[in-house]
């Protein structure tokens, strides 16, 4: 067999072969799965409603979804929400930091170009748990239990070992006898890289794009966004 008739008839086909075959791993690398959550929350009713409420509120509260057992990545999800959200409303913000979603931690260290990490970290969550103190303060004073709680789960995107969860997030304001809830929803975004054990979380907002480019491709972004 020639040289020639070698490279026409074994190699070239062994090239093409290996180069449908990368093509095809690398489809296979970015392919997303995406699933929808349907369910919607429970409202118990208010055992009292004393006057009309402004826009916004409305009376009822607001129980989140319980899944079952073997949904342990939104079993985990909903448990690592609860523990950020006490952190954000106690001011802990070294648990803030622990939720915090790393990029974006890296994305915003550009406004802080002096600081050191601790106290970038400080800076990020001042304002946001230095709010949700002061309506702690409020609402304990006037006896009431103020918790923000997931409204509900949006949908769930897979892609490789990734998972996130885009879910909605509001506040309950229940005293004995009345219940309130906040009918304003916080779209937020649950990430895991080691397949949903542990979640780093991001509130919806215009940078959100481009924080998540930094890691992942488009379609996952557009699967995210709901573009």
């Amino acid at each position: 067999m020639d040289i020639f008739h070698m490279v026409k008839t074994i190699i070239l086909p062994l090239l093409v072969s290996l180069a449908l075959f990368s093509c095809t791993q690398n489809t296979s690398h970015n392919e997303i799965e995406v699933i929808e959550y349907t369910d919607t929350p429970t409202v118990i009713a208010s055992p009292k409603s004393k006057m009309e409420l402004p826009e916004g509120l409305k009376y009822g509260k607001i129980i989140t979804q319980v899944f079952p057992d073997s949904m342990k990545i939104e079993n985990n999800l909903l448990s690592q929400v609860a523990s950020y959200n006490s952190a954000l409303l106690h001011g802990d913000v070294n648990t803030c930091g622990k939720y915090l979603y790393p990029d974006a931690f890296e994305y915003c260290r550009k406004y802080y170009p002096n600081f050191p990490d601790e106290e970038v970290m400080k800076e990020f969550f001042k304002d946001m748990s230095g709010d949700m103190q002061e309506a702690l303060k409020t609402w304990e004073r006037n006896g009431v239990d103020f918790k923000i709680i997931v409204y509900n789960l949006e949908k769930k995107i897979l892609y490789n070992n990734d998972v996130i969860i885009v879910f909605n997030v509001t506040s309950n304001m229940c005293s004995e006898d009345v219940y309130i809830h906040s009918t304003e929803l916080d779209k937020t975004i649950g990430i895991s890289q080691n397949g949903g054990k542990n979640f780093w979380f991001m509130n919806n907002h215009e940078d959100l794009p481009t924080i998540l480019s930094m890691h992942y491709p488009q379609n996952v972004i557009n699967a995210v966004m709901g573009y």
